[in-house]
């Protein structure tokens, strides 16, 4: 049980192999100034192992490398997950602000899970209902990653998710900031769009049958949005760079501008379909 704040260091791991129960404090994997040594701590969550958060506050490494000419900045510090990094407990907000490299389970039972600094991802992810899991900034690689027992939201907020393969996103997708590069085939039953960038060669289907909107942000590159179900336009997007919106349900445009050549692209001619 980690029952308060602690930190990792210099090459430290802490190897999961059991459940391992975090109720509060914060856990910092670059607590001290390292001038020239740039490893930090790490949790390795082994296959059978449980790392359960059960507290509303952050996991982080300090960034140390604006003092003394250093470079210790906290780049390396990470969680490895094979086994299951789950959130059972608090309404709000848990912050894991290092690399999350994820080959087993992320549950989201409560509350919030926001995920700030990348990863790569091969696991799966599932949300409870009522419940968030935030890609909230970094390079965030999702490759035959699944999410398709998901009952609550995944939300691209910051970053960039990019996804390869076969990604089923579950019940419900949003982009509000940031970029989602969907390529392979990316799925989800309902897409909500207010801002950020819909972008990649793939094709990306939301199957309904509740409705999703579009109020704002643009669609790029060649790949293909297919909207089986009811879509709402409710603000100004736009579609560029190649990018087809197909819809085979009912479509509803009741506010907003629609631009098919938004940017400027010097030498690509291809535009919103």
């Amino acid at each position: 049980a980690i029952t308060g704040s602690v930190g990792l260091d210099t090459g430290r791991t802490l190897s999961v192999q059991g459940t391992t129960t975090w109720t509060s404090g914060t856990i910092n994997l670059n607590p001290t100034n390292n001038a020239g040594n740039t490893a930090n701590g790490v949790i390795s969550v082994a296959v059978g192992g449980v790392f359960d958060a059960q507290t509303d506050t952050s996991l982080f490494a300090s960034d140390h490398s604006a003092c003394c000419g250093n470079n210790d900045g906290g780049a390396n510090a990470q969680v490895i997950n094979a086994g299951i990094f789950k959130k059972t407990a608090g309404s709000g907000t848990t912050a894991v602000s290092v690399v999350l490299n994820n080959s087993g389970t992320v549950d989201v039972q409560t509350g919030t899970l926001a995920l700030s600094r990348g990863g790569t991802d091969t696991g799966s992810f599932t949300t409870a209902g009522g419940t968030l899991l935030d890609f909230a900034g970094g390079t965030h690689t999702l490759t035959n990653a699944s999410a398709a027992t998901s009952a609550g939201t995944i939300r691209v907020s910051n970053g960039t998710v990019f996804t390869a393969g076969t990604v089923p996103f579950g019940s419900r997708l949003e982009l509000t900031g940031g970029t989602l590069s969907a390529g392979g085939s990316t799925t989800a039953a309902v897409y909500n769009q207010s801002g950020g960038t819909l972008a990649g060669a793939g094709t990306f289907t939301i199957t309904g049958p509740s409705p999703s909107t579009w109020s704002g942000g643009n669609m790029t590159e060649t790949g293909t949005t297919v909207v089986q179900g009811p879509l709402a336009i409710t603000g100004s997007g736009a579609l560029d760079t190649g990018r087809t919106l197909q819809t085979s349900g009912t479509t509803t445009w009741t506010a907003g501008t629609i631009n098919l050549n938004p940017t400027n692209n010097a030498g690509n001619t291809a535009n919103g379909v």
